[in-house]
């Protein structure tokens, strides 16, 4: 008898924090470097190869001797985006902060980035899936670092019992994936990404959710169909304004 892996487990098993990444030589170091710059003023489709020699100033011999073609640069491109978001991610990870100012300086931090065009590797995720074998690369080498610095955050929280025992995995995917979105959104309609006051919309949601307290007791009592109350309940509070309290 085959029994069915529950959709939780399976989007667990989907997310591997294990980072694998290869030491680049110098003049890989700069051809990304070029690469990154005309990416971010051009966009994927305006990166030529002969302008990338232009401006790394190294041979297209050299440059196709380091990498399969464009789309192999495009790879390295975003994980070399995707590790000075971690880099400056953990820094606040490790600070001294309150968990919460920490949560809310994550998400601003990404956002920055993306403000600076930097992390293109959420921004072209549509071209990531469109391109050949290159979605297990994101899986590997650039989600991990993206949602590692998430994680060990909400990881604190649980630990200092700021947050109540929500999975971190896929409590970070979900910040990173609203983030993204919205930032995505806005730049599309606006020309802008979020403001200070969205960031912290984005924090107020993810840490208090949009019930009100009060309507909780009363959906505990008569639960609609189909709404998940232990997903937003704090399981086994001592009292009942710990029971009602949504902090994730």
């Amino acid at each position: 008898m085959t029994v069915a892996t529950p959709p939780r487990a399976e989007l667990q098993a989907d997310i591997r924090l294990e980072i694998k990444s290869v030491p680049l030589t110098p003049q890989k170091e700069e051809i990304i470097r070029a690469a990154s710059d005309l990416i971010a003023q051009y966009g994927y489709d305006g990166l030529s190869i002969r302008e990338l020699a232009n401006r790394s100033g190294l041979a297209t011999a050299t440059i196709y001797h380091h990498f399969r073609d464009k789309e192999d640069i495009f790879l390295h491109v975003l994980e070399q985006d995707a590790i000075a978001v971690e880099t400056r991610c953990m820094t606040i990870v490790q600070s001294e902060e309150p968990v919460l100012a920490k949560l809310r300086h994550l998400i601003q931090l990404h956002v920055a980035m993306m403000d600076e065009n930097r992390l293109t590797a959420i921004a072209n995720i549509r071209r990531l899936k469109t391109m050949d074998k290159t979605m297990p690369w994101f899986m590997e080498r650039i989600l991990p670092r993206l949602l590692l610095p998430l994680v060990a955050v909400v990881d604190q929280g649980v630990q200092k019992q700021v947050f109540r025992p929500v999975d971190g995995k896929l409590t970070a995917i979900t910040i990173l994936g609203m983030m993204h979105s919205l930032c995505s959104f806005k730049m599309a309609i606006y020309g802008r990404t979020l403001s200070e006051a969205l960031i912290d919309h984005i924090c107020e949601l993810v840490v208090h959710g949009i019930v009100q307290q009060d309507r909780l007791a009363d959906s505990q009592a008569t639960p609609k169909p189909g709404y998940a109350l232990e997903t937003v309940l704090h399981p086994q509070s001592a009292t009942e304004t710990e029971q009602f309290r949504i902090l994730f």
